[in-house]
């Protein structure tokens, strides 16, 4: 589609349709001109703090959207010209009484149609203008709309200004998403893109038996029901690898696992481990657990060497007992036993296994 954007815009995706937008550094002036968004974009320049204005010297510059007005400071009476289009400009010092004193305890004691609230001023306490608000030439006090120009408040361009009694906050546009940092809704708005409803245009790489889902500032995928999530990235990117969730222990010819082991559910695939009291003596038990699980010998069996060696027989340069075991010298010179270390089992065949030490010289029957 030609769209006419003002050179300071571009084009940009929304879900009404492609619509023009001013870049940083500009604001949208179109809609007094009567255009359609985007097609007159004027640079922001603060006439106020680079001091090209006409203000009194006893009023205040706001600066604005397409240009900067000029306000009267408290006290002081407005006698510009045009006060109504160019106001500001000639301020002439009022007459306004002190203060009167109040009880803070007496609401009533201020003028309630002034707007007037009783604070404590300099030892006393005395009538002043509430938080937010500004004192006229009449002495009325006037809230102070941050809306009415956009230098007095933060709101982001796709954003609309909402005033409050005390200050005002900020809400994204339809068709926005709200991207702010958190407590400063308003400030940062995106255009709302369903990235789901065109997955290849946007790069949608959901498994495919997952569920995208759209986000705020972009989209994330979900395994749909019966499917088990085992992406790589599961915390930071969801339901990108989605297997069909089986429960291999509820039927036993779905699992490998021993009838002395107990079978646990597990995300991708079980696992087995072996129940108190037996020993795992699978052939690879890193991996693979719980497959082969067997009862030790509750009375562990003595085997007796006799040696032909004059040294003593113990003598660890010349080990002559097996993996899990310990030697022990019998008290006659070329006697020795061999018993099982700590936490290893004697078995049927013979062996030791189980000892933390030396399991991993064990490799299977």
């Amino acid at each position: 589609m030609n769209m006419d954007c003002a050179p300071e815009a571009e084009c940009r995706e929304t879900p009404m349709g492609p619509m023009c937008q001013c870049m940083s550094g500009f604001v949208d002036v179109s809609r007094q001109h009567g255009r359609p968004a985007g097609r007159i974009c004027r640079a922001v320049v603060n006439e106020c703090a680079e001091g090209k204005h006409d203000c009194s010297r006893h009023a205040a510059c706001i600066d604005t959207a397409d240009g900067f007005t000029c306000r009267c400071h408290d006290n002081y009476r407005d006698e510009s010209p045009s006060p109504s289009t160019l106001p500001g400009r000639v301020c002439i010092r009022a007459f306004v009484p002190d203060p009167p004193e109040c009880e803070v305890s007496d609401p009533m004691s201020c003028d309630q149609r002034k707007s007037e609230v009783c604070v404590f001023v300099q030892g006393t306490y005395k009538c002043r203008c509430a938080s937010g608000y500004s004192r006229l030439p009449d002495g009325r006090c006037l809230a102070i709309n941050e809306c009415e120009h956009q230098r007095l408040n933060t709101c982001g361009q796709n954003a609309e200004c909402i005033d409050l009694a005390e200050g005002y906050t900020c809400q994204c546009r339809s068709g926005f998403a709200d991207v702010s940092a958190p407590g400063l809704p308003g400030r940062l708005c995106k255009a709302r893109i369903n990235e789901c409803s065109n997955k290849e245009k946007y790069r949608v790489d959901c498994d495919e038996n997952a569920i995208c889902v759209d986000t705020d500032d972009s989209f994330t995928c979900q395994c749909r029901p019966g499917f088990a999530d085992i992406s790589a990235s599961f915390n930071r990117l969801p339901g990108r690898r989605c297997i069909e969730a089986i429960n291999e222990c509820s039927i036993k010819g779905l699992n490998d696992c021993s009838e002395f082991a107990l079978c646990e559910d597990a995300k991708e695939g079980y696992v087995c481990t072996c129940r108190n009291g037996y020993v795992d003596a699978s052939p690879n038990v890193t991996h693979y657990p719980g497959r082969v699980c067997r009862k030790p010998i509750e009375k562990l069996t003595v085997t007796e060497f006799t040696s032909s060696f004059s040294h003593d027989s113990c003598d660890p340069k010349k080990p002559r007992c097996g993996t899990n075991e310990i030697c022990t010298d019998r008290g006659q010179r070329g006697h020795h036993s061999c018993q099982c270390a700590d936490n290893a089992f004697r078995y049927e065949d013979g062996t030791c296994r189980g000892g933390s030490l030396n399991w991993k010289h064990y490799t299977g029957f």
